[in-house]
């Protein structure tokens, strides 16, 4: 996977600590499945959106669900 992309998707993770460490939990195992499927997605079509703007969920769903 491209350290770039790693890096970046990786400083979005939850910093601050939330009531409930299941949550935390849950929601890092997800994020760590985004971040596969985003890698695997970016490894197979070399494309991202542009820099100057947002992922969009429907592009983050529609990769994962590429």
């Amino acid at each position: 996977m491209d350290i770039g992309l790693y890096r970046y998707l990786n400083s979005v993770r939850v910093q601050k600590p939330l009531p409930c460490p299941h949550v935390v939990e849950i929601v890092n195992c997800i994020f760590s499945k985004l971040v596969e499927a985003l890698g695997t997605h970016y490894e197979t079509h070399r494309r991202l959106p542009p820099k100057n703007r947002g992922i969009t969920s429907s592009e983050i769903i529609a990769w994962v669900l590429d």
